[in-house]
């Protein structure tokens, strides 16, 4: 299965942690699909942190901040 490409489309309250869980099982190569940005009502069901809050000059993706997390 590790060698397999795995593609999570949204990365919302399931699809961060999911993330998280498949790249802790080892899996090199993960895509993922998200328009959406980390806001604070974001950070009580979803794998953010404070840090990944966008602000208003900084749009900062889900998909991005969920990249440098892992």
């Amino acid at each position: 299965m590790l060698s397999y490409p795995v593609t999570i489309i949204g990365t919302g309250g399931i699809g961060s942690w999911t993330a998280e869980q498949v790249f802790r099982l080892g899996c090199p190569r993960l895509m993922f699909y998200d328009e959406d940005t980390v806001a604070v009502h974001n950070l009580g069901n979803q794998n953010y942190v404070w840090r990944d809050i966008a602000t208003p000059r900084k749009q900062l993706k889900k998909v991005y901040a969920l990249v440098r997390r892992l």
